[in-house]
């Protein structure tokens, strides 16, 4: 298809209450590599911030051997008037610059004092929002060695937890130091690598083909070892999975008879596994899992306060699981609901769980990926595995991300002609689903920003991964094509 400049969606949304009042509402948005701040009392957009527009790492010489930098920009162009003549190897010009770091993951601190954005070059960023002066500052910037898949802000609002696809789980503190500073990845002086010398010789290797080979080893040159992100910001490694890490949540329990509540780290992993662990800091002790999946697990939701976990992913149902007993107390059928939106559909991929209410009216708001739907479910139909407790709300566009507030609950869509609504606001009411009037969202739905060139199936590759997650079978059409693009994506 050709390029062309679409209105590109809000891939992720988060509310910001800084004060009590009507007028202290804000909705965060990420529009590709830039975060957009909206007052929703007055529908106005009133700041943003781009990756953009932040200090890259200057361009510098590196020798052949090196591994391959993250992300490099020039700071500045040549003119043709310095430009020296061509001598030796051919070079390069006219390099056109890397693309902006789009935003993946969104989180607001539980103070709602600071912003937690997660970028696609594995950075996380802090920022602090500023009401009065209408500002955004970027405080923090850290680089971490795989990429970010779930972060969450712990109560103290001190500590942020970070799951990355590799299957770690690491602790930092929100703020590395108490004066804002951003930190951008150096250049690092690489140490000296031990000569590769490989162990076997010609005396003990015969046949032609392992002669050949011995040779290639002998002229292979040094290896570089990798760098160290790690080491320039404090940081715990609380646990490890063997498996890709798709969510992660920290959550708390009264037990009964206890004056201090318990804390525990939940994980989820592309085997099907869900890990309950203690929480910090003694995330080592396992209590126990969840097991019963058939296919990857994307999403786990706590339903309210309750010990309802729900789980989704590749498999045609949710779990609702007893998650304190480890339990399974329900497989609760999804794809009949969503084969009343798409009859084709014969595989279900969740990509959102969220709860809503609280007590005997909690629930869950549902999504799967690519189907243009909200999938409502209390926690009486989650409990019996009645499909009459399920509301489905179509919706005119896919949903990518949702808020669930006090009163409304906010979608952003997939929607990218522009003049169409990217963010749609609703409330469920004793007759369903009944739409607000948006006044509120006009500015950020009117929002452009600088153009993008980009392509239908490049946004679809951004917006659209989970159905990637699925297991291919070594026989399936097209399985070595996929399992080399997972191996790729499991080295971010």
């Amino acid at each position: 298809m050709d390029i062309y400049n679409m209105q590109h969606p809000f891939q992720c949304i988060a509310s910001l209450r800084v004060g009590p009042g009507e007028q202290d509402g804000y909705l965060i948005t990420a529009c590709g590599p830039r975060l957009v701040v909206l007052k929703l009392a007055t529908s106005e957009v009133v700041c943003e911030w781009s990756a953009e527009e932040t200090p890259v790492e200057p361009e510098s010489k590196q020798d052949d051997t090196a591994e391959r930098p993250a992300k490099k920009q020039k700071t500045s162009n040549a003119s043709p008037e310095n430009d020296t003549p061509l001598t030796g190897k051919r070079q390069k010009s006219n390099k056109a610059p890397p693309k902006a770091s789009n935003i993946i993951k969104l989180t607001v601190s539980s103070p709602q004092s600071h912003i937690v954005a997660v970028t696609d070059d594995k950075s996380i960023r802090v920022f602090s929002f500023d009401p009065s002066s209408k500002t955004l500052t970027e405080l923090s910037r850290r680089c971490m060695p795989k990429r970010p898949c779930a972060i969450q802000v712990l109560p103290d609002n001190a500590t942020l937890i970070c799951g990355d696809k590799f299957g770690d789980v690491y602790s930092l503190p929100l703020l590395p130091s108490s004066e804002p500073e951003v930190n951008t990845p150096q250049p690092e002086v690489t140490p000296t690598a031990e000569q590769f010398k490989p162990s076997a010789t010609p005396l003990t290797v015969h046949s032609r083909r392992n002669l050949a080979a011995l040779t290639q080893q002998q002229k292979q040159k040094n290896f570089t070892p990798r760098k160290d992100t790690l080491s320039a910001f404090s940081n715990t490694l609380l646990l490890g999975h063997v498996s890709m890490l798709t969510d992660m949540l920290y959550t708390t329990h009264q037990p009964a008879g206890e004056s201090k509540p318990r804390s525990y780290v939940l994980t989820a992993d592309r085997d099907e596994h869900i890990r309950i662990s203690r929480g910090p800091p003694q995330t080592h002790v396992i209590e126990g899992y969840c097991l019963g999946h058939t296919a990857f697990i994307n999403k786990i939701c706590r339903v309210g306060t309750s010990n309802l976990l729900v789980s989704g992913g590749g498999d045609s149902w949710l779990g609702v699981w007893d998650w304190l007993n480890f339990s399974l107390k329900q497989k609760f059928d999804l794809l009949s609901s969503v084969q009343k939106i798409a009859p084709e559909e014969t595989q279900v991929a969740v990509s959102g769980i969220w709860s809503i209410g609280d007590g005997e009216s909690a629930g869950v708001v549902v999504t799967c990926e690519k189907i243009k739907a909200l999938f409502v479910i209390s926690r009486t139909a989650l409990e019996s595995g009645s499909g009459e407790g399920v509301q489905t709300i179509p919706l005119s566009h896919c949903p990518l991300d949702v808020v669930v507030t006090d009163d409304a609950i906010l979608v952003s869509t997939d929607a990218r002609v522009e003049g169409e609504k990217r963010i749609i606001c609703g409330k469920l009411g004793e007759s369903g689903w009944e739409e607000c009037s948006g006044k509120e969202l006009e500015a950020v739905n009117a929002y452009k920003g600088p153009e993008r060139l980009i392509t239908d199936k490049e946004m679809d590759a951004f917006l659209y991964n989970v159905a990637n997650l699925r297991k291919r079978g070594p026989l399936e059409e097209g399985a070595a094509e996929e399992a080399e693009a997972d191996g790729g994506a499991e080295e971010d």
